[in-house]
């Protein structure tokens, strides 16, 4: 699944996930916030590329995994 939307990838006790969102909106960066507990496609799509951790960011074929903010402006 590629998109060129801004998405972060979560669930619901992640607190890092949380800090992604929060540094995202303080940024003014336009995102999905995608609970993969509640998001088969999204789920599977984790699953299909071996990825067992949340937050991923993710904006066409480039992932972000975890709290790493200058990769994560690199996609905005």
């Amino acid at each position: 699944m590629s998109t060129d939307a801004l998405i972060v990838l979560s669930t619901p006790a992640c607190q890092r996930c949380k800090v992604v969102a929060k540094h995202l909106t303080a940024k003014g960066a336009t995102f999905e916030y995608i609970d993969v507990t509640q998001n088969e496609e999204w789920a599977q799509w984790m699953r299909d590329h071996n990825l067992k951790n949340v937050p991923q960011t993710i904006r066409g074929d480039e992932r972000v995994e975890g709290v790493d903010f200058d990769a994560i402006n690199r996609l905005f």
